[in-house]
């Protein structure tokens, strides 16, 4: 192999694959670089998410060479922006690299060892790549952290008609997202995506393009391709997701309507004094249309007002004080963002529903904590 690329754009294609990089097995810990076409293709992985960066080269020679990761990018970000020179020595399995006025030599493993990092998909559903990350950030927050129970650590999508519907739950909360595809699903089907791997699509996704969601039928995997220069394969969670469609109340005994900034702000510094305190934070809504917020614990109190519009199924409009757990507030009310926001309430027991008011298509159930009179 012999080939000659911008030092630059090695540093970021490796900053890329470099996420998928394993140290708990020798060959994991390394890059696989090889030529593809007219592109240089970067590959890692770690078994369990596979990652394909391609930049532009100029191709002297076919081949391929496997390098140390962490040698290989540390190197590459202390390189002048210019042009960088690569030669594959097969006799000595070493890779040579020269830029400007520096040399370098790095000894290489045999590149057949290294896994796979592609498929052959039949499925290929395509979407715009802003909307998917929109999507996941409004959605991933709500997958559960820790690994005791799986399937929760995965984002249901579900795969029909025109759009899929993406959805997570901690056993807390609940967020689900509809989007819409710009091609058309021909058979409905579901899988879980580890919230981890989307987060990590989300953050691969920087411009207005697309992305092809791509499965095999024979395969528990699942591919993510953006654009033309990045590929995320991921392993799927196996089993059933929960059924949460049961969770999510179907009435309300009252609706309140306020900008989502706003109680976030109140929210972020009542947090300051509720994270000693299990993260509980009150919410009183008065029939005039005031949310009071507001935590008291440790002789330390915080209070916060937020105008609002409160529609009341009852003639009489009684007051209504439900507790919630903080950080959850803080999540629903960053992925509504800069919208006005309803919150739809039956009582201080049952779970708050959050919706955006410009969409139908985002909502997000949060169970309610136990109130402290």
């Amino acid at each position: 192999m012999k080939v000659s690329c911008s030092s630059v754009t090695l540093a970021e294609g490796l900053g890329i694959v470099s996420k998928a990089v394993s140290g708990n097995r020798r060959t994991l810990s390394n890059v696989l670089i090889q030529t593809d076409g007219s592109m240089l293709r970067l590959s890692a992985t770690d078994l369990e998410i596979g990652i394909n960066c391609w930049i532009p080269a100029r191709i002297g020679e076919p081949g391929k060479a496997l390098v140390p990761a962490k040698l290989l990018t540390d190197l590459a970000k202390t390189l002048p922006d210019a042009r960088l020179d690569a030669e594959m020595s097969d006799r000595s399995l070493s890779l040579g690299l020269s830029c400007c006025r520096f040399r370098a030599s790095i000894s290489t493993m045999d590149a057949d060892e290294f896994p796979s990092t592609t498929i052959d998909a039949q499925d290929r559903i395509e979407l715009d790549a802003q909307v998917l990350k929109r999507a996941i950030g409004r959605v991933a927050f709500a997958a559960a952290k820790d690994q005791s129970r799986p399937i929760l650590s995965g984002v249901s999508m579900h795969f029909e008609n025109d759009g899929i519907t993406l959805a997570a739950a901690d056993g807390f909360r609940i967020a689900k997202v509809f989007i819409a595809t710009k091609s058309i699903i021909a058979e409905p089907f579901s899988v879980i995506v580890p919230a981890k791997t989307l987060i990590m699509v989300g953050r691969f996704i920087r411009d207005d393009e697309s992305v092809i969601i791509a499965r095999p039928k024979e395969n528990n995997q699942i591919l993510f391709a953006i654009e033309q220069h990045i590929e995320v394969l991921s392993q799927l969670i196996q089993g059933e997701f929960p059924d949460y469609e049961r969770i999510i109340p179907t009435e309300h005994y009252a609706q309140i309507t306020l900008p989502a900034l706003a109680l976030l702000s109140a929210v972020k510094a009542a947090f300051v004094f509720a994270r000693d305190a299990a993260f509980n934070i009150r919410l009183h809504i008065e029939p005039g249309g005031t949310l009071s917020l507001f935590h008291s614990s440790n002789g330390n109190e915080c209070v916060g007002e937020i105008d609002c519009e409160v529609e009341a199924l009852s003639g009489d409009g009684e007051v209504l004080d439900i507790a919630f757990n903080a950080e959850y507030l803080s999540d629903v009310l960053s992925a509504i963002g800069p919208r006005t926001a309803i919150i739809e309430l039956i009582d201080k027991n049952s779970p708050g529903v959050f919706l955006d008011a410009a969409t139908d298509d985002f909502l997000c159930v949060v169970m309610p904590m136990h109130l402290e009179m």
